[in-house]
This record gives structure tokens, C-alpha cells and sequence, in this order.
């Protein structure tokens, strides 16, 4: 297949995922109460609506060929190294690091976890730091930094869907749960991108359509996982149903 129709490809969808984080975002603007352990996935939410609102910006104005100054942006972005837009993977990740870290910090009562959390963000954070500026991360697409997350919100999500297994829930039934939906939401689009990232590298190094086919299929994941969170924010009504220790 043509690599400029799978690049399409990437772009309706990736359309699809921003439409998708526009709901999400919407959803949260009518929650009534805003002082939850969810207000730190409410802010990830807000900032990567940010982000896929500045990298379509930049795909349709600014780094169009129309673009009056587009000539000189190119010699900058030359300048640095900058070759595509998987720059701006390097901003999402702090994001995640520190909205996603706060949140699982959050939600669990043991203070060792609460503290674990907390090391961890403010490690990640760091590490980052260094893969942008020691080993310029955002020159193209960065596989270790994206491992890295993954694992952590495997890690994140998977303790917070064990808690929730392990902890009673009353009456209220598993598909009005928010946190069963938000976990899921969060841990499938992870775990996928792991077992994707293992070839990642080496096909955009070597194989730019291979790249793009499988990148459809991360970004399905995400499609997913979108899904599973806005049905996690519409069930948030229910939380006055369980117990105190949720």
C-alpha cells in the first residue's frame, strides 16, 4: 500500500482519537464533584486535548507548504534534528508521567504506594529531562521513552484494577463502575503498545510503511481505550454508591 495513503490513514484517525478526547474533556465540564481522585485524569485529559489540538495546527497551517514562513520554521527545525512531528511525544509524555503518577497516587489508601507514586513521577520526570536534552529524544521517534510509559501505566493500571478486584464494591454492578472502565481504559492501550514497540524502532528506521500499518493498529488501541474512558466518566454519578473507602 502506498505510504502516503497509510499516512492518511494515521491522520483520519488521528482526527478520530482528538474527536474522541473533545468528548472526554466535554464530559468532564459536568461532573459535580470535582474534588476526586479523577481530577488528575481530568487535567491528562485537558492537556493531551492541548496537544492534539497544537500538532493538527501545525500538520494544517504551519508546516504546510502555504504557510507564509514556512521556509524559515525548516531551517530551525533542520537546525535541530527535528524530522517529523514525534517531537511532540516528548511533551505528551511529561504530561503522563505527572497527571497519570498524581492519579494513581491518589487513589490508593496505602501510604507506601502513595509514596512509591510519588518517587516514581518525580524519577520519570527527570528521566525525560535527560532524554530530551542529553540524548535528544525529540530528533525522532523515541522507543525508550515510550517503553518506559507503557510499563508505568501497565504498572499504574494494573494495581488499580487489582485493588478494585480485591476490595468490595456493594450492590452496584461491574458496567457502572467508573473505576473498573477507567482502569481497562487505561491498561489495554498500554499493554498493546508495549508488544508494538518492540518492532517500532526498527521499522522506522527500516520499513516506513510497515511503520504506518502498525501504527494504525496503536492507534486503534487508543480508539479503544478512549472509549472505555468516556464510559468510565459517564458512569461517575455512581461513585456515591460504593463504599467510603473509594
Amino acid at each position: 500500500m502506498n505510504i502516503k495513503i497509510l499516512e492518511n490513514y494515521v491522520l483520519y484517525m488521528g482526527n478520530f482519537i482528538l474527536l474522541l478526547n473533545v468528548i472526554l474533556v466535554a464530559i468532564t465540564y459536568g461532573l459535580k464533584e470535582k474534588e476526586s481522585s479523577f481530577n488528575w485524569l481530568i487535567k491528562w485529559a485537558k492537556y493531551s486535548l492541548c496537544l492534539f489540538l497544537f500538532e493538527l495546527i501545525l500538520i494544517k497551517f504551519i508546516l504546510s507548504k502555504k504557510f507564509y514562513y514556512i521556509n524559515e520554521i525548516m531551517i530551525i527545525l533542520n537546525h535541530f534534528g527535528i524530522k517529523d512531528y514525534s517531537f511532540i511525544s516528548s511533551i505528551s509524555y511529561f504530561f503522563k508521567f505527572i497527571f497519570l503518577g498524581l492519579f494513581f497516587r491518589d487513589i490508593f489508601e496505602s501510604k507506601n504506594l502513595k509514596n512509591i507514586f510519588q518517587i516514581l513521577v518525580i524519577l520519570l520526570v527527570t528521566f525525560e529531562l535527560i532524554m530530551i536534552f542529553v540524548y535528544k529524544s525529540y530528533q525522532g521517534y523515541d522507543s525508550v521513552s515510550s517503553t518506559i510509559k507503557n510499563i508505568f501505566i501497565i504498572l499504574g493500571s494494573g494495581l488499580f484494577l487489582y485493588k478494585f478486584y480485591n476490595n468490595d464494591s456493594g450492590n452496584l454492578k461491574l458496567a457502572k463502575n467508573p473505576y473498573f472502565w477507567i482502569g481497562i481504559g487505561l491498561f489495554i492501550p498500554a499493554i498493546s503498545e508495549l508488544f508494538l514497540e518492540f518492532i517500532f524502532t526498527k521499522l522506522y528506521q527500516t520499513d516506513t510503511a510497515g511503520f504506518y500499518k502498525y501504527y494504525i493498529y496503536r492507534n486503534v488501541s487508543q480508539i479503544i481505550g478512549f472509549l472505555l474512558l468516556i464510559k468510565g466518566f459517564l458512569q461517575f454519578n455512581y461513585l456515591k454508591f460504593l463504599p467510603n473507602k473509594y
